[in-house]
């Protein structure tokens, strides 16, 4: 088929009704973007996309997923980090509003060096899933990183400022770091090595 974009999002599909579309998925050459968000979707479907995709013989280019507001547990994280090892054009990946705690639970750890746009925000993310985060994306590439809320949790502010004042962000465009309760220190902490990073 040469459908690129398919937003199934909203469709309150269940595990099952998203395995018979995962089987079709070998047929979808062309589709670069899907979103699956809002769908009572659990691990189950996560386990039944990863398992297909390791049967193909052939990787699948799609460029952006987005499974926010999906009921996944850390127990889907290495399933999911297995789909997107098979989509090595995976540039997108949108996990807002989850019950994910810990990005970088069990093995292989999902990787996050190639992505441009990262969502987590809304999630409730312990410390060693912020520093993972923090640690591995690749700030140079990153053009959106959202955070809405992330700010609550004690670890993310002070990991983000290091990590602001360190690293080069040459590509971002968007970050989102709405309901993160902000002070107008920590603003003021934030926006001047972003300021010079924008000037080079």
């Amino acid at each position: 088929g040469s459908t690129r974009e398919l937003n199934l999002s909203m469709n309150q599909l269940t595990d099952a009704e998203l395995q018979g579309f995962v089987e079709k998925l070998p047929v979808l050459k062309n589709l670069e973007r899907l979103n699956l968000a809002m769908n009572p979707l659990t691990q189950k479907s996560i386990f039944s996309m990863s398992t297909k995709l390791a049967s193909l013989p052939d990787m699948i280019y799609m460029t952006e997923l987005d499974l926010s507001r999906c009921s996944l547990l850390d127990q889907s994280m290495p399933q999911l980090a297995s789909i997107c090892q098979r989509m090595p054009q995976l540039r997108v990946l949108r996990l807002a509003s989850t019950m994910i705690t810990n990005l970088a639970y069990g093995s292989p750890q999902l990787e996050v060096s190639r992505l441009q746009v990262l969502d987590v925000s809304d999630n409730t993310l312990n410390q060693k899933s912020i520093e993972y985060m923090f640690a591995k994306l690749d700030t140079c590439i990153l053009t959106e990183l959202n955070g809405r809320k992330l700010g609550l949790l004690s670890e993310f502010k002070p990991k983000l400022t290091v990590v602001i004042q360190t690293q080069e962000f040459d590509m971002l465009s968007k970050l989102d770091l709405s309901q993160c309760g902000l002070t107008d220190d920590e603003l003021s902490t934030l926006l001047v090595p972003l300021r010079s990073s924008a000037v080079k």
